[in-house]
């Protein structure tokens, strides 16, 4: 969804910002789930085993780093600096904190933080809840994560934002455009070049292309020539976009981008042939769905969904099944290689900074608190995924699409072709 101000603030990750003093709620109760320390990975291998070449038709990136692979049956995958094939499947916005903005209200602050901002606070924050993510069965952070979180050695996308680092009266792609640019991307992606757990880049989220499809062709060429230049060894996974694109956007894309993204939200859990099919076919790439989840008006937090966030269902029940349905239908498709759930925390019931959205999607409540039945949902389908990816080619599954197809945004797209989300 959009983001506005409250990305800069979230992604800022309360660090530099004034933080202390802040009239956070912070829960009088432990963490429900135990807090194992973070998985630590050990370090990549960039040995190039000779069956690789074998395996796959095409193979994009480099090696020791994270991949992206196309089997010799057309199916994509992720591959690991360990040459693992793997459908990702993650949660976005792992923070210490979540503003409300309403200052005398409720907003989310982490039960591992200590609401200091100095190094030493944020890393101990990052290693305790890094591994409280992977402990739900989650295999990696998607967009919107505390930067802290990248020295914890778990796989991890970074977005960019390039766009919002740009002056507003600045011309679309002019040398003040471009000079902008590239000090965004210098400063974000030189510190990670030799991280060889960052899996890769979005360069940016939700711009509206309906008013600039021209413009594609030069931001795609602009943009991932200044990433390339101070990074080249990570992967480039496209702008995430807002539930559907022109044609012309992924097109344009196709010669530039290693994958495309896309965040799209249905309450019914169905997928939309029509949108996916048109960004894969004419970018020839693989597609990420950079975010999806599902919230409901009964949760702890008392989210009322006054910002109509799109994805609403009856219960947590219902959330649980969600997950399930939706990321397994994911799963079934040859060329999604991805999936991250929006996000870790629920939103502050008053609304967040920024733009006021205050929906129930979060993984714990905004005391921090597991909601168990997702949780449980998370742990049980994680497991299932790689096997029925790796037989996606031969699925020919109609639950996975909607019938007919319709936008991925659409408040008609409620819960009622959905059997398991009905009943709960």
């Amino acid at each position: 969804m959009g983001r506005a101000l409250t990305c800069l603030l979230v992604l800022c990750a309360l660090v530099g910002c004034a933080v202390a003093g802040l009239p956070f709620q912070r829960a009088a109760v432990p963490t429900a789930d135990p807090t194992p320390a973070a998985a630590i990975i050990p370090p990549a291998d960039t040995i190039e085993p000779s069956t690789l070449t074998a395996s796959f038709s095409d193979v994009r990136g480099h090696a020791g780093y994270w991949r992206i692979a196309r089997g010799r049956d057309g199916v994509w995958w992720f591959l690991s600096p360990r040459n693992n094939t793997e459908f990702l499947n993650g949660v976005t916005t792992v923070q210490p904190a979540l503003r409300s903005c309403d200052l005398l209200g409720t907003g989310y602050l982490s039960g591992d933080w200590d609401r200091q901002t100095d190094t030493a606070s944020l890393s101990n924050w990052a290693q305790k809840t890094a591994g409280r993510v992977m402990a739900c069965g989650f295999k990696n952070l998607g967009a919107w994560c505390n930067t802290a979180l990248h020295q914890c050695h778990v796989p991890m996308t970074r977005d960019l934002n390039v766009s919002r680092w740009v002056p507003e009266d600045v011309p679309l792609l002019g040398s003040l455009w471009q000079k902008a640019a590239e000090r965004a991307i210098r400063e974000q992606v030189v510190p990670l070049r030799e991280n060889h757990e960052l899996i890769g880049y979005y360069i940016d989220n939700e711009l509206n292309w309906d008013a600039m499809p021209d413009a594609a062709e030069s931001y795609f060429r602009i943009t991932t020539s200044l990433i390339r230049k101070y990074d080249p060894n990570h992967l480039i996974l496209g702008c995430r976009y807002r539930g559907w694109v022109p044609a012309e956007v992924p097109r344009a894309a196709r010669n530039y981008t290693d994958a495309q993204s896309l965040n799209y939200y249905a309450a019914d859990g169905l997928l939309d042939s029509k949108i996916f099919s048109t960004i894969t076919q004419q970018s020839r790439q693989p597609l990420i769905i950079s975010e999806y989840s599902f919230h409901a008006l009964d949760g702890r937090s008392g989210n009322a969904n006054r910002s109509h966030f799109p994805g609403q269902v009856r219960s947590q029940a219902a959330r649980a099944a969600g997950y399930r349905l939706m990321t397994q239908r994911l799963a079934q498709v040859p060329y999604v290689i991805g999936a991250d759930w929006f996000q870790w925390m629920d939103e502050p019931p008053a609304g967040r900074v920024g733009d006021g959205e205050d929906a129930n999607v979060g993984v714990v409540d905004t005391h921090d608190q597991p909601y168990q039945q997702l949780v449980e949902a998370v742990r049980q389908t994680t497991p299932l995924l790689n096997t029925l990816h790796a037989g996606s080619r031969s699925n020919r599954n109609q639950l996975v699409w909607r019938t007919p197809p319709q936008g991925a945004h659409s408040p008609t797209a409620l819960a009622d072709t959905t059997q398991e989300l009905l009943s709960n």
